[in-house]
């Protein structure tokens, strides 16, 4: 938790939660503050409290679910609903505290979500080229920038995962086992958790 302001600023009173039913789910203590431009970590883990550290009496699942912070009753000082989250790849606001929640790369422990340099990668890949387009057994995929391609995962217009491709340095991927129809291509860099969706027709039978 993040604290933009220019005084400490008490948590007592206030609590949260991972169901939104049960607003009252984990109180923060007398002594729980967050410092004058500084952070509060809680770790949601249902472990016993450690010296510095809050540890909520919930998990939170990797597969998605809700996370509140509310005064117990009806006022909803924050909340999100996230989806799937992945090894080593956090989810916070950018900027600190009041921009929207996003994936920001690596888990930023006790610091700023906005890191200054992104391993000398542009913040996005800008606009992506995937051709041919219709493919019938490949297609070549090209960005403007410089970030890397982490995993590339095909959806079929139903929305299911049908292929997973981790490309490396290579740009060609094979599509010869999808079936004819359209699909939906999601780029996903391990950098700065940037996503982006592409429409492709696969033409031709499925090998």
């Amino acid at each position: 938790m993040y604290n933009n302001s220019s005084s400490p600023l008490s948590l007592y009173g206030l609590y949260i939660t991972d169901d939104f039913d049960r607003m009252a789910k984990f109180a923060f203590a007398k002594d729980a503050i967050i410092p004058a431009n500084g952070f509060y970590m809680v770790w949601a883990d249902e472990e016993d409290p450690t010296t510095g550290f809050a540890h909520a009496n919930f998990k939170l699942a990797a597969g998605g679910e809700q996370l509140m912070l509310s005064d117990g009753f009806s006022l909803v000082l924050d909340s999100i609903t996230y989806g799937t989250q992945f090894d080593d790849v956090a989810t916070g606001r950018c900027p600190n505290g009041t921009g929207n929640f996003q994936f920001i790369g690596q888990p930023s422990f006790n610091s700023n979500n906005c890191k200054s340099d992104t391993n000398n990668f542009g913040n996005s890949w800008g606009a992506i080229a995937i051709y041919p387009n219709p493919a019938i057994s490949n297609f070549t995929f090209d960005t403007e920038g410089t970030l890397p391609v982490d995993k590339i995962t095909i959806f079929d217009c139903l929305g299911k995962v049908v292929q997973t491709v981790a490309p490396g340095i290579e740009k060609s991927v094979s599509v010869r086992t999808l079936n004819r129809g359209i699909y939906f291509l999601e780029f996903f860099s391990l950098v700065t958790g940037d996503r982006k969706k592409i429409k492709l027709v696969k033409s031709g039978v499925a090998d």
